[in-house]
C-alpha cells in the first residue's frame, strides 16, 4: 500500500503511524526516492522529532524527467533529496536503476559517479551505491567503478580504509528479521 494511505488529507499522519510502528519493530533501514511519489517528504516528517533515526538510502534517477545522470544533476537530486527527507545527511546515495542509465553516463567524467563522490566529499552522504533489476555490481571494476554497492538484493557497503570495502549481503537479515544489524 502507499505510505501515505488512500486518503490523501490524512497522508502525513498515515506515513508517521507507518513508520513510527516500523521503527518500533525494529527496523532501522528505510530505502526511499524521489520517483517513489511524495515518498521522501512523507518520510521526512514522519521522522520528524525521532531521536534514533533510522539508516535513510535515497536514489538518483528519472526525476525530473529529463534527469541527465550528470554530475550537477546528482548533486542537485541529493540536496533535494535531504530537503525533503529533513535531514543533514544520507547513509546512503545511490544511482537508480544503474542498467538503465548506462555505465557511459556513470563513469564519465562529469557523470553521475562524479557527482556521488562529490556528494560524499561534501559530507551530503556516508556512502555511495547502485540499484538496478538486474544489476551486477561484481562488474563495477571493470568500468573503473570502486568502492560501489548494490541494493537488488539488497547489499550493503560499509566505509574501509582497505583496498576492498566490506560487504554484506543483507537480503535474509531483511526478509527474515527485518531489519539491517550494522
Amino acid at each position: 500500500a502507499y505510505l501515505g494511505g488512500r486518503e490523501e488529507e490524512r497522508a502525513f499522519e498515515n506515513a508517521r503511524q507507518v513508520v513510527l510502528r516500523a521503527l518500533e519493530l525494529g527496523i532501522n533501514y528505510i530505502d526511499t526516492a524521489p520517483l517513489y511519489g511524495r515518498s521522501e517528504e512523507l518520510i521526512g516528517a514522519a521522522l520528524e522529532g525521532v531521536r534514533e533515526r533510522p539508516l535513510l538510502a535515497t536514489k538518483v534517477g528519472f526525476v525530473p524527467e529529463d534527469f541527465d545522470y550528470g554530475r550537477d544533476a546528482v548533486l542537485a537530486s541529493v540536496e533535494r533529496s535531504l530537503e525533503r527527507l529533513r535531514a543533514d545527511r544520507l547513509d546512503v546515495a545511490q544511482i537508480h536503476e544503474v542498467n538503465l542509465a548506462g555505465w557511459e553516463r556513470i563513469v564519465d567524467p562529469d557523470g553521475a559517479l562524479a557527482g556521488l563522490r562529490e556528494a560524499q566529499r561534501r559530507g551530503l552522504c556516508n556512502m555511495i551505491g547502485i540499484t538496478g533489476t538486474n544489476a551486477r555490481p561484481s562488474i563495477a571494476p571493470t568500468f573503473g567503478v570502486e568502492n560501489m554497492l548494490g541494493t537488488n538484493p539488497i547489499v550493503f557497503g560499509m566505509p574501509t580504509d582497505e583496498d576492498f570495502p566490506f560487504v554484506i549481503d543483507c537480503a535474509t537479515s531483511v526478509s527474515q528479521r527485518g531489519k539491517i544489524e550494522v
